[in-house]
């Protein structure tokens, strides 16, 4: 199997530190080294559908910034590194026993045997990045792992709630759409606003076909009585996606006023965003705020927070990373 790594987002530490732990956890570049992170970005291929860094002042999009000498452009990228790996300093104090790599005199190394937190961590890390594993071997594979994101977030969804709450995927071809409403999507939507204690608005159904899911892919519920609605309720969307700009859908589809047209609610609903990236500075606070308001974020610092080893979705992610040859027994494969 051939990992591709294409653009590395050098500017944006949280993303470079994902690109490292990649390569040190699947490629076979463990231990991976400051010059190695060095060498990378100097050298890194630009694909054509990778669109340029837009904080980089790089008219011809070569990766330097136009009208820099060989001495500036050696700083410029050595402070991507240096910022890199306080990234992954930060790493291992925020995640700690359940973060799957060790960083002693520089060198990115990965941990074994690995625990089921830590095989778990490689998931959503793998999740966060799934365009690299494009190459030979790695058919469907994208889609594979977004959709074992979804279970890992319906776990981290159940436990968000109080005991004695439900949750659904309601997605087209998910188990629960089946067994609790209908695939018909006009069928199902009577059943889950009762589900959720809400009512149906007036003409809902005028322009709605039997398939799809009109964009929910879970929602949680804790009802309260079963004579009347104003439930706690949540609607969770997952992002799998490294790109911030490709959230904004997801994050506006989590919020109950984005179906304004479809349900009538006596109370707000809680917004929730999954994505399984580690979306932080090395301060911890958000690598960008202002993609991270209106909605409860969950990123894989949260998620390893919330979830226990004992979660369903761990032992498939566990069996997920053997069955695509990414582990084995908490050794990383070389690459083909």
């Amino acid at each position: 199997m051939t990992i591709v790594i294409g653009r590395v987002a050098k500017t944006k530490a949280h993303s470079f530190a994902d690109t490292l732990e990649i390569l040190c956890a699947f490629d076979g570049q463990s231990p991976y080294s400051e010059t190695d992170a060095y060498s990378l970005i100097s050298t890194a291929a630009q694909t054509a559908d990778e669109a340029p860094q837009v904080d980089d002042p790089d008219v011809d999009d070569n990766g330097i910034v136009d009208g820099e000498d060989g001495a500036e452009i050696n700083a410029r990228l050595q402070g991507y590194v240096d910022e890199c790996y306080r990234q992954l300093a930060f790493r291992i104090q925020a995640f700690g026993e359940s973060y799957p790599f060790s960083l002693e005199k520089n060198l990115l190394t990965l941990k074994s045997p690995l625990t089921v937190s830590q095989k778990v961590y490689l998931v959503l890390l793998a999740a966060s990045r799934s365009r690299s594993f494009s190459g030979e071997g790695f058919k469907g594979f994208p889609q594979r792992i977004a959709d074992l994101f979804e279970f890992i977030s319906r776990d981290a969804m159940i436990n968000l709630l109080p005991g004695g709450a439900s949750v659904v995927m309601f997605g087209p071809n998910a188990q629960d759409r089946k067994d609790n409403f209908d695939s018909d999507l006009r069928k199902a939507l009577p059943v889950l606003s009762k589900f959720m204690g809400m009512r149906l608005t007036e003409g809902w159904n005028g322009e709605l076909k039997a398939q799809g899911d009109v964009g929910l892919d879970l929602i949680g519920v804790q009802p309260l009585d079963e004579f009347q609605g104003g439930w706690n309720v949540f609607i969770g969307q997952c992002a799998a996606q490294e790109d911030e700009a490709t959230w904004q859908k997801k994050r506006a589809e989590a919020r109950i006023d984005f179906f304004s047209w479809l349900f009538s609610s006596s109370v707000p609903s809680q917004a929730v965003l999954f994505i399984p990236v580690c979306y932080r500075q090395p301060d911890g606070t958000w690598a960008n705020r202002r993609h991270c308001d209106a909605v409860i974020m969950i990123d894989r610092l949260r998620f390893i927070h919330i979830l226990d080893s004992g979660v369903p979705s761990a032992a498939m992610a566990e069996e997920f990373l053997r069955q695509h040859n990414l582990i084995n027994d908490g050794e990383q494969l070389a690459a083909a």
